[in-house]
């Protein structure tokens, strides 16, 4: 059995990330920079009033009050394009491009301008006044985003603004889910006593949204038979990522592994010394297509999304390669564990109280008890507790991100 720090390893060796696509800056929100872009001009593109007024050379003005001529007038939907001489100012509203010479403006109320005549200006000004210079927000060739950089609305916007018309990116995968597996019903449906609702698939639908995956398919909930399991197979076969929750159990293990064999694909590993979540199958055909098989419980839904879905989302999208962040925290308050055997597992928020991690529990529960998740919005999982919980009890976390 494979151990859990083994797997970034495997996934860094057998998942590819592919080449690169072009895409306009406002089509790649949430994707994953390919390269460096720079800017191809400056921002802004030449320099703006601040201010309703003259725009002057402040040396003109550097002794006091001068006489100058007005040589135009500039605004925003009429830009003054000549070139201003020495001697000479410029009316400008705000926001109104400044052409070349002026270096500075005195406010002013210019709604009453005649081009030619001479004005009594006061002085001294400084260079730069009221004015917003050319390039001061972003330079031509300054860096926008580097490599491996998530493209955000601001990148986007400075982007746009700098006159970027395309940026290469990694092309997101397509992701099929499907859920298998006795005694579930879509919500919605009516369901017998000894069945429950199907959230399986909305609870991976949505950390795959947060992903930004671009298509996410549901095939639907297939019944544990191989017949069935090769029609969804079909169904799934253009996707990049076939996430496949269920039919890990000893009856359903050997013949879903055989089926994925037989149609070509190599097992990666099969089962990973962790849990929850351990119970779980990657494998791989050909150069992207991937299979990733998580056993049907909310606690390996959860492990499984930040041990190995994210991890290999994020290298097909060229991410850099993260793992679960490891905290020591202690219990904000004590918890009696309910009777049974086996594994304890502790769902709670991670806070900090006068910088220190504290951990507010939700429920305790074992391995399959899925009432304990339905409470835990905004929760994250620590493992490993098999005695009484007292205050100030410490346990370990594996930190990913909150879920539902």
């Amino acid at each position: 059995m494979l151990s859990l720090h083994d797997v970034p390893a495997v996934i860094k060796e057998n998942i590819t990330t592919p080449p690169p696509v072009f895409f306009h800056p406002q089509d790649a929100l949430g994707l994953v920079s390919a390269g460096d872009t720079r800017a191809p001009a400056d921002i802004p593109p030449f320099s703006v009033a601040q201010v309703d007024g003259w725009a002057v050379f402040a040396h003109n003005l550097s002794r006091g009050a001068t006489t100058l001529k007005v040589a135009g007038w500039s605004s925003p939907k009429q830009p003054y394009f000549q070139s201003v001489s020495s001697g000479h100012c410029l009316a400008v509203s705000v926001g109104a491009k400044i052409p070349s010479g002026p270096n500075c403006v005195i406010p002013a109320d210019i709604s009453d301008i005649q081009v030619g005549v001479e004005l009594k200006l006061e002085g001294p000004v400084s260079k730069g006044e009221n004015i917003t210079p050319l390039g001061s927000t972003v330079k031509r060739g300054a860096l926008l985003m580097i490599q491996g950089t998530v493209i955000t609305p601001q990148r986007i916007a400075a982007a746009i603004a700098a006159g970027v018309i395309e940026v290469a990116v990694f092309p997101p995968p397509g992701v099929a889910v499907m859920v298998t597996g006795p005694g579930l019903v879509e919500p919605g449906k009516p369901r017998k006593e000894d069945e429950s609702y199907n959230f399986y698939w909305r609870m991976m639908e949505r950390r795959l949204c947060e992903l930004n995956v671009r298509e996410v398919e549901y095939i639907g909930l297939i019944p544990p038979e191989i017949s069935r399991w090769e029609k969804a197979l079909d169904k799934a076969s253009k996707a990049d990522v076939l996430i496949i929750i269920g039919g890990r159990s000893p009856s359903d293990r050997e013949p879903f592994t055989k089926l994925l064999t037989d149609r070509g694909a190599e097992v990666l590993f099969d089962g990973v010394e962790c849990s929850p979540g351990g119970d779980i199958l990657c494998a791989k055909k050909e150069k992207r297509a991937v299979f990733l098989q998580i056993g049907r419980s909310f606690l390996n839904l959860l492990s499984a999304q930040g041990e190995f879905v994210e991890p290999i989302i994020g290298r097909m999208m060229g991410l850099p390669a993260t793992s679960p962040t490891i905290v020591k925290a202690r219990l904000a308050k004590p918890q009696p564990l309910p009777p049974g055997e086996g594994p304890r597992f502790v769902l709670g928020r991670l806070v900090y109280r006068k910088g220190k991690p504290k951990v507010l529990p939700f429920e305790y529960g074992s391995y399959d008890d899925i009432s304990a998740g339905s409470k835990a919005f905004g929760a994250f999982l620590a493992e490993g507790v098999e005695e009484k919980l007292d205050k100030d009890t410490e346990v370990e976390f594996r930190l990913w991100r909150e879920i539902l």
